[in-house]
């Protein structure tokens, strides 16, 4: 996120609501015209950012609520979820684990709305190795994207 036309004339300014020419409203902490510190974002397509920014970027710890029903909660860096977070998506499936600059990367477990579950490695965004688990008991390894043992 970029740094926003100045609302405020002293660059030190601490808390400020703002509304954007782009209809984006913001209520929060600044410091040298930027977003940062505490705060919440409102986009004018119905988003909404709440949590720690740094400089204009979300970086800390925040919660995103899209108006798409995507949800994510959990650590941000470089204005993408990085570190542990946990995400609920459009279709109702929930991931909760790590991320990597907005992918899943690392440990992590996959809840699908239908009652499966995976546990196990994420790399780049796809099942890594691990263990999916049906609604009927069945237990299947996977040893890789798409490729179950």
């Amino acid at each position: 996120m970029a740094q926003h036309d100045s609302p405020v004339a002293s660059p030190n300014y601490k808390r400020r609501f703002y509304k954007f020419p782009n209809g984006d409203v913001y209520n929060g902490e600044w410091e040298n015209n930027y977003l940062h510190g505490k705060g919440q974002l409102k986009f004018a397509n119905g988003d909404t950012y709440t949590g720690e920014w740094n400089y204009g970027k979300r970086q800390g710890v925040g919660t995103f609520e899209g108006s798409k029903k995507i949800t994510y909660h959990g650590q941000w860096k470089e204005d993408e979820p990085h570190g542990q977070g946990m995400a609920v998506l459009e279709n109702g499936d929930m991931y909760e684990g790590e991320w990597l600059y907005g992918v899943k990367d690392g440990r992590g477990k996959y809840t699908y709305v239908g009652g499966h579950v995976f546990i196990g490695r994420w790399r780049s965004g796809k099942h890594a190795e691990g263990e999916l688990r049906m609604v009927n008991g069945d237990v299947f390894n996977v040893a890789g994207p798409n490729r179950l043992t």
